[in-house]
């Protein structure tokens, strides 16, 4: 194991970047990585995130921007509150520090942080102790995207030693967080208790436990690139959803990783091992008119119409009320309705729609409301949300789908739905068809889909 040369950080740069950011707290890993990352000439700035959460943390900003300053290399400071009330002050220090780390990074940069092969021991060891899977036996990734741009761990191949060696033979100076010498944490007592006692035992452990890491990426990689085939046969055609029939063919073990597999590649972290296999069988096993769903706190997944869709953990709140005018239009046609989605008009042909003269007419975007009826032109009166079942809306859009309506409160259309008298076009008029377009959202990659496409041709 040895320090980064300039060849490896060369190696280490993805296709696109342009720079890089150095998560710079001030202490001895990252004081380290800042001069290797300067003195192999990288474009590069830092970052240090004052978590407020020790007296000595206005100091540590002056002891980084001192050193920065004494380099040429520009800092910048983010200051945080971490919310530390359900997984606690690590955790939520951790989660704080990587979201202001993610709205600092450009998109063509590189986020360097300084996890060393001690660490890499002392995650292997903790996922161990947890209960982990292979996947967790991987431990801390060398690479891997983040936000818009990339993360990148330069000195995951060095030894804890190595690195202190290097900073006492060039005079290096750094700052000690107490909290890391306590043992309050599982993780230092860990580092100073139960690390050294296994060293005895096993001399090499911590390049065992690195191998370990290696090996289980290795596997975790192969089974992914073997999912990804079997996966392509239970999404559909420019859908991400996954197919219940598809997945009712495979064996159970097979099933239960491509769910976790599609979660992962969906950005979410998949559920323990009972809850998912408790969630798979509910999922599977429900009948064709029942919705099923899976919670855990990083997400959900539910059942609609033979499909599994990746939901938001906690839904969102349903739209406001809205003014839709002329102006609100944008470059493409499409009315945005907040941040929630777009409504978007085109030609009717030879179907009822909208008259453009209504739409040059003050209205309004609101959410459809519970037991709501609409009488859609040509048809009778009925409950909004039969029609929504008509049409394949699956549940949690059903109270959040826009309905325009006038001055008078008349529902003039139901975008995707149908239009009513109130807003149809006359025959001599030309009309429009609205549909509605749901944003994205990275925390549920399939909220986007405001019905199912039809089922696969070989399930």
């Amino acid at each position: 194991m040895a320090l980064p040369t300039s060849d490896d950080w060369s190696a280490w740069q993805p296709s696109g970047a342009a720079g890089w950011l150095i998560a710079f707290s001030g202490g001895l890993d990252s004081t380290v990585l800042l001069h290797l990352a300067a003195r192999a000439g990288l474009p590069l700035r830092a970052i240090h995130v004052h978590h407020g959460l020790s007296d000595d943390a206005d100091a540590w900003v002056e002891h980084c921007q001192v050193e920065c300053g004494r380099l040429g290399i520009p800092l910048m400071v983010a200051h945080v509150a971490p919310d530390v009330r359900s997984g606690g002050v690590q955790a939520g220090a951790r989660a704080a520090r990587y979201s202001a780390m993610d709205k600092a990074l450009a998109t063509d940069e590189v986020l360097a942080t300084a996890h060393h092969a001690d660490d890499q021991a002392e995650t292997v060891l903790l996922r161990l102790l947890r209960g982990t899977g292979v996947d967790g036996l991987s431990g801390i990734p060398r690479s891997t995207r983040f936000g818009g741009g990339w993360l990148v761990r330069p000195l995951l191949d060095a030894r804890r030693d190595e690195i202190e060696a290097f900073a006492r033979s060039e005079g290096l100076r750094w700052v000690e967080d107490p909290a890391n010498a306590g043992e309050r944490y599982q993780r230092s007592r860990l580092r100073s208790r139960t690390i050294p006692a296994l060293t005895r035992e096993t001399p090499n452990l911590v390049d065992s436990l690195s191998r370990l890491a290696a090996a289980a990426a290795d596997e975790r990689d192969l089974r992914a690139w073997l999912m990804d085939a079997q996966l392509e046969r239970a999404t559909g055609d420019g859908h991400d959803g996954l197919s219940v029939d598809i997945l009712k063919t495979l064996p159970g073990f097979v099933q239960q990783g491509l769910l976790r597999h599609w979660i992962r590649k969906g950005g979410q972290r998949p559920p323990g091992r009972r809850r998912l296999i408790a969630g798979l069988d509910a999922l599977l096993g429900a009948g064709v008119d029942r919705h099923p769903v899976i919670e855990w706190p990083e997400g959900r997944v539910a059942r609609h119409d033979g499909w599994l869709y990746r939901l938001p953990a906690v839904l969102p709140d349903r739209p406001q009320q809205t003014r839709l005018g002329p102006d609100s239009r944008q470059a493409d046609g499409a009315f945005p309705w907040r941040d929630a989605g777009s409504i978007v008009a085109s030609p009717a042909d030879g179907t009822p729609g909208v008259s453009r003269e209504i739409l040059q007419q003050p209205l309004w975007i609101r959410p459809a409301a519970p037991g709501e009826r609409v009488r859609l032109s040509g048809r009778p009166s009925r409950l909004l949300r039969e029609y929504f079942r008509e049409a394949g809306v699956p549940p949690w859009w059903r109270d959040r789908w826009p309905v325009i309506i006038n001055a008078a409160g008349e529902t003039i259309a139901v975008p995707g739905i149908g239009v009513t008298q109130a807003g149809l076009a006359p025959p001599s008029e030309p009309r429009l068809r609205l549909d509605w377009r749901p944003a994205g959202r990275v925390d549920g990659p399939d909220w986007h889909w405001p019905g199912s496409p039809p089922p696969l041709p070989n399930a």
